[in-house]
């Protein structure tokens, strides 16, 4: 997480301690869980979901799906790689380049359960996708 996500965070914590009324030092997590709200890092991996579904169905221009490698593209046979994984993870040394939008996506992508992958509807993809991310809180 970087710092304007820390501190993001930090800020919908402290409004979600006022909108609920609880005190500055009551535990987050379990407001979250009450409340059924996303902190930010999953309300990040939604939007990124949200953004890898579009590409994964052709819904955005041609330039965000060329940004992007299937697997199916670099091998032409079955691999172990190409059943489990869609798009090409690019290789890189520098923490800079890990950071960024191309590689945490197709990793956040990755993530993901492949039934909800797969889901046809662009709503019932969100709508699964947040459920599932409520769970896990």
């Amino acid at each position: 997480m970087c710092l304007a996500q820390f501190l993001l965070q930090l800020l919908h914590n402290k409004l979600l301690r006022i909108l609920t009324f609880s005190k500055c030092n009551s535990n987050v997590c379990k407001l979250y869980k009450d409340t059924q709200i996303l902190n930010v890092d999953r309300i990040f991996k939604i939007e990124i979901s949200k953004l890898m579904y579009k590409i994964k169905f052709r819904l955005v221009p041609k330039q965000f799906i060329e940004l992007f490698t299937k697997i199916e593209d670099i091998y032409s046979y079955h691999t172990r790689q190409r059943s489990s994984i869609e798009y090409a993870i690019l290789r890189t040394r520098l923490k800079i380049s890990q950071k960024s939008f191309t590689y945490t996506r197709i990793g956040i992508w990755s993530s993901i359960d492949p039934t909800i992958r797969l889901i046809p509807n662009y709503h019932l993809f969100v709508t699964k996708s947040k459920h599932k991310l409520q769970e896990e809180q």
